[in-house]
C-alpha cells in the first residue's frame, strides 16, 4: 500500500478553496459561453424571421403591383373602346349630308344616334329601341309654329 503523508488541516482548506474556485470559474466559464452562444441562436433566428417577413412583403407587393398594372390595363382598354366608339359617331357625323330645311326636328337616323351617342357605348339595344319609339311620340307633340330657341310651354 501506498502511505499517504498526513495532510495539515490548512493545506486541505487550500486545496477545497481551489476546487471550489475551479468549479466556479468552469461553471461561470459554461454559463457565459451558452449565454453567448443562446444570444446568437437567438440573433439568427431574429434575421431568418425577419428575413421570412422581408419576403412575404415583397410578394405580397408583387401581387399589389400586377393587380395595379392589370387594372391599368383594362382602365386604358376601356378607355381606348369608348375613344373608338367616339370617333366612329364623330366619323359618321361627318358624313352625314345637311338636314334640307327642318332646323327644329331632328330626322329619326339623327336622333337616333344622337340618343345612341349620349347613351355611351354601354347601352343595351333595347335602350336604344325605347328611345326610338319615344322619339316619335316627342315629335307628335311639338309645336308646329315655334321659331329656333322657343322655349317649351
Amino acid at each position: 500500500m501506498i502511505d499517504l503523508p498526513e495532510l495539515d488541516a490548512r493545506y486541505l482548506r487550500a486545496i477545497g478553496a481551489a476546487v471550489v474556485v475551479v468549479l466556479i470559474a468552469t461553471h461561470g466559464a459554461a454559463y457565459f459561453i451558452g449565454r453567448a452562444n443562446g444570444k446568437s441562436a437567438a440573433t439568427r433566428d431574429n434575421a431568418t424571421a425577419a428575413q421570412r417577413a422581408y419576403q412575404g412583403d415583397i410578394k405580397r407587393i408583387d401581387r399589389d403591383i400586377k393587380r395595379g398594372q392589370q387594372a391599368g390595363q383594362r382602365a386604358d382598354a376601356s378607355v381606348q373602346r369608348v375613344d373608338r366608339y367616339f370617333h366612329q359617331l364623330d366619323e359618321d357625323a361627318r358624313h352625314d349630308p345637311p338636314a334640307p330645311a327642318d332646323d327644329c326636328v331632328l330626322p329619326d337616323v339623327r336622333l337616333q344616334r344622337w340618343r345612341t351617342a349620349n347613351a355611351g357605348p354601354f347601352a343595351s339595344a333595347a335602350t336604344a329601341q325605347s328611345d326610338a319609339s319615344a322619339g316619335h311620340a316627342a315629335a307628335a307633340g311639338e309645336r308646329p309654329h315655334a321659331g329656333p330657341g322657343s322655349e317649351p310651354p
